[in-house]
């Protein structure tokens, strides 16, 4: 956050932050989603690649290998402080396989911990250090080390990476209006039964916009810094969980100690008589306190405390390893940071990105502001973490004369809303998702309330409408929830830099979105992915539906090669509730053909577009199984990247035989037996209006085997969608197709 009395002495100090470390992450004023796949898939594990030595962790500076002891090179620059301070900490990333443990089952995750513990103890032994920090769940150790030991390191077969400890600084109903959070509340959408987990300065409970809110309480403190770095727990000691464990730390430590209790109003604040609450009023805060108290800082030019990423790591184990177990967890939020990154920073943050993607292997996301630096062409760090959900900033009203906010050499007189702030961090390198950031108001100390500014504000704004569209959709994962933000946000460029374009979040369209996939109409037998079986993932992790000749009903409809309406057989269709589409807006889905083997069978599966009183606007595309038709690419053949035209294209032209998920004998039909194809058919919409996409399969010579077809919720757009799956399991359970 940025506070409106502090902000030019903020900048005097060449941060946008009331709250400045050199090494910490801190701002003052912030893979994969895998919670629908079967527990028993078995992705290979990463082997440990070439050795390498990461040393500058504040800036993207190279990767040099261990052997280099040159002057200049990152071994030297090392060996000049460990001689200079006699000891340094260092986190170490161990020679283990390793695989997120969303991706694995029960028994491969017991396996790999054993593995991580193994090699952790072999190379505290051999170093024979008395400093050593373990985690349980990610393959890393942070050891303090003389200069024998340093050397030691270097030639240890379990070394695979070294990083230095970074060090981080802490960085509503007007906002809630702009996001569209009051208009959710109307759907009695609250956040209930959902928790967000705070790292930060801790959260003062006792505060009447936060009673009853705090549901956890964690503290891990000091244990990331060095000997003058105290504890900020209220027991004292480096790690406490329970209650009153995540209080806020003390004003008379440092001033932005109620950091915490900002964001944590941000998220989740109690209704008030006035109107004000937060995003998500009736969604819990796990409170965990990051921070450390820093003794060797002048209190007068910089702040008394920071968070080391050795103590937010051990949070984010806290959160995986117990938090989620009791509690239903729908973000991670992270108001910190520092540093300035051109592109993702995976490979400089080795052990947070590992923690981080474990969070979301097992649906939950680490939602962290960018940073308050204006820079218009990077982020900080963690933000910069590739699955990490990054959030940069927006004014929140329309305001004059806001220059003494913004960082040289940008000024911006006009603060508007869904102008972005001239101090939040953005890039085009990122997949950034911006919400309101200035004149926030929420919780401070003592009862009261102030309006800050910063990216710190917007992260919390994003993780309150995370809980809203969990409500919404409890089964929605990361990458849907993120990709239906991304879709029904309002696009903003930034002013300092035109290749900057990215979403405002509006949660009300995004739960719309998430919802109105869940309310087509079926005649016949249709369903949403997740119930009997299994079936190829999309390409991408968004809602999935289907359609099933099993079980279904007889169905008369018009489908192109079939001799007009044909006579009535057994099938399944199912009807989108109405959209709105812009003449030359282009409609887009994925769809899965799937039938029981053979080619002696005449099942058809289509999709068209009609208008409001059920007219066909056009057959988008028709899919069957006979020789003499088009088919679809099959088992174990990688997803096709074929347009489908309407009644041009039934499927792809010389496609070869389509081998399919099927109940027969002998057939492909359970969980590691292959892939089949997805098809991306997009249109373009001849004429504005409104209308309704319906998707059907029917049998039309014999009634002995089923077919289906599986589809995602389709996008309306000026542009195709580009939607990247990253690292996704490939089987999502599904319909099995039978007899």
């Amino acid at each position: 956050m940025i506070r409106v009395k502090q902000v030019q002495a903020a900048f005097k100090l060449g941060v946008l932050s009331a709250l400045v470390l050199s090494a910490p992450y801190v701002y003052s004023d912030t893979v994969n989603d895998n919670s629908r796949v079967q527990r028993d898939a078995k992705p290979k594990r990463e082997a440990p690649q070439l050795r390498q030595l990461l040393v500058d962790t504040s800036q993207s500076t190279s990767i040099a290998s261990f052997q280099s002891r040159s002057k200049g090179s990152p071994y030297a620059a090392l060996l000049e402080e460990v001689r200079e301070k006699g000891t340094i900490r260092l986190r170490v990333g161990i020679a283990v396989p390793f695989a997120e443990e969303g991706k694995l089952s029960a028994a491969q995750v017991r396996t790999q911990r054993a593995e991580i513990q193994t090699v952790q103890a072999r190379l505290s032994e051999r170093l024979q250090t008395a400093r050593v920090k373990t985690f349980n769940s990610i393959p890393f150790v942070t050891l303090e080390v003389n200069e024998q030991e340093l050397e030691a390191l270097l030639t240890s077969p379990e070394v695979l990476t070294i990083e230095r400890i970074q060090k981080y600084q802490p960085m509503l109903p007007e906002s809630g209006r702009v996001i569209g959070a009051d208009v959710a509340f109307q759907r009695d959408l609250t956040g209930t039964g959902w928790n967000v987990a705070v790292l930060d300065t801790g959260v003062d409970k006792n505060h009447s916009f936060l009673q009853g809110r705090v549901v956890a309480e964690a503290c891990f403190s000091g244990e990331g810094g060095f000997d003058l770095d105290t504890s900020l727990c209220p027991n004292g000691n480096a790690v406490q969980i329970g209650n009153n464990a995540g209080l806020a730390c003390s004003m008379s430590i440092d001033p932005g100690c109620d950091h915490g209790t900002h964001v944590a109003g941000i998220v989740a604040g109690n209704v008030r008589g006035d109107g004000l609450q937060g995003v998500a009023p009736a969604s819990g805060i796990i409170a965990v306190q990051v921070f450390s108290g820093l003794d060797d800082c002048n209190p007068l030019e910089e702040s008394c405390i920071g968070a080391y990423d050795d103590d937010i790591i051990s949070a984010l184990e806290y959160i995986y390893d117990t938090a989620r177990f009791e509690h239903s967890i729908s973000a991670v939020n992270m108001s910190l940071g520092s540093g300035q990154y051109y592109s993702h920073c995976d490979i400089w943050t080795m052990a947070m990105t590992s923690a981080i993607n474990n969070l979301r292997s097992v649906g939950i996301p680490t939602i962290i502001a960018t940073g308050n630096d204006g820079y218009s062409n990077a982020i900080a760090t963690p933000a910069c973490i590739s699955s990490a959900i990054s959030v940069g900033s927006t004014w929140d009203s329309n305001f004059s004369n806001q220059q003494d906010y913004c960082p040289s050499p940008w000024s911006d007189p006009t603060g508007s809303v869904d102008r972005v702030t001239c101090y939040s961090n953005l890039s085009s390198s990122f997949d950034t998702l911006l919400a309101p950031g200035s004149l926030i108001r929420s919780a401070v100390f003592n009862n009261q309330f102030d309006a800050w500014h910063g990216t710190s504000m917007a992260a919390p704004q994003v993780a309150g409408c995370w809980s809203l569209l969990k409500q919404a959709s409890p089964e929605a994962g990361v990458d849907e929830i993120f990709s239906v933000l991304k879709a029904t946000g309002t696009q903003v460029q930034d002013w300092r830099n035109p290749a900057n374009v990215f979403p405002r979040i509006n949660c009300y369209d995004a739960v719309t979105a998430l919802l109105a996939f869940e309310d087509w109409s079926c005649e016949g037998t249709c369903g949403v992915a997740g119930t009997d079986g299994v079936v190829t993932r999309p390409p991408v992790d968004e809602p999935v539906r289907w359609v099933s000749t099993f079980g279904s009903q007889e169905i008369n409809v018009a489908l192109q090669g079939v001799g007009g309406l044909g006579d009535p057989t057994n099938g399944s269709r199912s009807l989108s509730p109405p959209f709105f589409g812009s003449e030359g807006e282009i409609l887009e889905f994925y769809f899965n053909y799937v039938t029981s083997d053979g080619a002696d069978y005449v099942d058809y599966a289509w999709a068209r577009l009609l208008d409001t009183e059920m007219n066909q606007e056009s057959l988008l595309f028709t899919a069957r199984t006979t020789e003499n038709g088009n088919t679809v690419p099959g088992l174990d053949m990688p997803a096709p990247t074929a347009v489908i035209t309407p009644a041009v294209n039934r499927i792809i032209p010389g496609g070869p035989e389509w081998s399919a998920l099927g109940y027969d004998s002998g057939d492909c039909y359970y969980v590691g037996c292959g892939y089949s194809g997805w098809i991306k058919a997009t249109y373009t919409l001849p004429k504005s209006g409104y209308f309704h996409l319906e998707v059907g399969v029917v049998n039309w010579d014999d009634q002995l085997y089923a077919s289906g077809m599986a589809f995602t919720m389709p996008y309306v757009g000026k542009a195709p969608r580009e939607r990247k799956r990253q690292g996704m399991p490939p089987w999502l359970p599904a319909v099995i197709l039978q007899k």
